[in-house]
């Protein structure tokens, strides 16, 4: 398991919710007061607008799983598949990074939705992953954290994808 992360993107730290996401290396938790925000807004979410998505969403799994009685789960995986739809080269690595933190805060006791999320991540990498590499080192460094995190989690076997995170920590 790579923990280096923090000290590869201190230089490209710029306080963008991914970068301080990566760099501080803790869970994302919300407070009752922001998963009631993001309940009343849940209906303006714009699936192509991937930073809303890594902002907003795992954040709304959060409060939905601790704070919630999880009645929401479906809508967090539509969009969660919304915004896949809109995935492109310019923005995987967020919706990526949302993803695997969207699944973190995942309960693993609702089965079907779990599962939907963790796919989304392994289908998106898979078509993806060639052209991480290639990528400017900021994004090369969150799309390996990303990857390393649902390599602890287990949504990707250690054997196979390790050498990606090495890859493009380098």
């Amino acid at each position: 398991m790579r923990t280096d992360f923090a000290a590869k993107i201190e230089p490209y730290n710029t306080g963008c919710f991914a970068s301080d996401v990566v760099f501080k290396g803790e869970n994302i938790t919300v407070t009752q007061e922001e998963y009631e925000d993001i309940i009343a807004k849940k209906d303006e979410f714009d699936p192509s607008d991937m930073h809303a998505y890594l902002v907003t969403v795992p954040k709304y799994m959060d409060g939905e799983t601790r704070l919630g009685k999880k009645e929401h789960y479906q809508d967090i995986v539509n969009k969660v598949m919304a915004c896949k739809a809109c995935v492109s080269e310019d923005n995987v690595v967020p919706y990526l990074l949302g993803t695997i933190e969207t699944f973190a805060n995942t309960s693993e006791q609702l089965f079907e939705h779990h599962m939907a999320i963790r796919t989304a991540f392994k289908e998106v990498l898979s078509e993806y992953k060639d052209k991480l590499c290639s990528m400017p080192p900021k994004k090369k460094i969150i799309a390996a954290y990303a990857i390393n995190r649902a390599i602890d989690m287990k949504v990707l076997l250690a054997e196979k994808y390790e050498a990606l995170v090495d890859k493009l920590m380098d």
